[in-house]
């Protein structure tokens, strides 16, 4: 029986096919924007936030920011929203409060990829960092915390432009200290809010995670949006008091015909204090929690057996 030999110009030409339709992995780009009190960290073409916290870790001595532990458990998905995914949003968001340094530093963004360090000659908007998106000085646009409300506070947004047609995309950053309730975070009827996973409401705000919430809505040439921002518990502390950080002002960006173009206005977005369980007695509460479910568990079992009937 003849021995069919293969074609071997057909078999590497095939192998070259295969080789040329996997994507090559693109370098991982951090890019740092430092604000009035926070620094953000956005990161591009992260495949996980384990390698987004790495990358992170990396340029924590050039930005003046102490090293943290606590960069996967506070790392925000960013949600990818339709209508921008040409422009490339950024997949993970940190946002940390400065420690050291001088809070009235004007805004700077630094692009780290590759090892390499560089500062940004233009800023432009932290979420679409690799996109030259256009600053537009005749877009204004803030927020207000509402310093009423206890536990449950509104963030009152407000946006003024020329040009009314388009949409509005409203990058809002939730600290861990707080929470949202997408099904009544906002009271505009025409808005959509993107959200990558769900913000868990039953979470204390030292087990919490940071979250990212995109709103678009109908560009108009004057428009008032209020959001719900829900307190957590916060952590015990020895004076029963504590403090929400990592607060950042909601970004704008405007989808026209024009193309894309970023509001930069960052305000002082204020820090909360909140009222916090006394540290020392944790240990009371929990034991006395304990021995209060066990008297109730044997309390039930004794009214159960006072009307339960044994077969012999």
């Amino acid at each position: 029986m003849d021995t069919i030999k293969p074609n071997m110009r057909v078999f590497y030409l095939a192998l070259l096919q295969v080789a040329l339709s996997v994507p090559f992995a693109s370098a991982v780009e951090v890019l740092v924007t430092q604000n009035i009190n926070v620094i953000q960290w956005t990161c591009f073409e992260a495949a996980s936030p384990d390698v987004c916290c790495q990358e992170i870790e990396a340029t924590l001595d050039q930005v003046g920011a102490p090293p943290t532990e606590d960069c996967e458990k506070l790392v925000a998905d960013v949600p990818q929203v339709p209508t921008l995914e040409k422009y490339g949003i950024a997949q993970y968001s940190l946002v940390l409060a400065k420690t050291r340094g001088d809070p009235r530093n004007a805004t700077q963004q630094h692009l780290w990829s590759e090892g390499t360090w560089n500062l940004q000659e233009t800023t432009t908007s932290p979420f679409l960092g690799k996109t030259a998106a256009i600053n537009d000085p005749t877009i204004h646009s803030g927020s207000v915390l509402s310093e009423e409300g206890g536990m449950h506070r509104q963030m009152k947004s407000s946006v003024r432009a020329q040009n009314g047609n388009g949409f509005y995309y409203l990058f809002m950053t939730i600290p861990e200290g707080m929470f949202v309730d997408l099904d009544d975070f906002v009271t505009l009827p025409e808005a959509t809010v993107y959200s990558s996973k769900v913000c868990d409401i039953e979470k204390p705000a030292f087990v919490s995670g940071q979250h990212v919430v995109i709103v678009e809505v109908p560009a108009s040439a004057d428009l008032k949006i209020s959001s719900k921002w829900h307190i957590r518990y916060p952590m015990p502390q020895s004076n029963g008091e504590a403090w929400i950080l990592n607060f950042l002002q909601p970004q704008v960006l405007y989808l026209g015909a024009q193309g894309l173009f970023y509001t930069q206005e960052f305000a002082n977005m204020p820090n909360i204090l909140v009222a916090a369980g006394i540290g020392g007695d944790s240990d009371i509460v929990m034991w006395g929690t304990i021995a209060a479910c066990c008297l109730g568990v044997l309390i039930m079992l004794n009214d159960i057996s006072s009307v339960s009937y044994w077969d012999a």
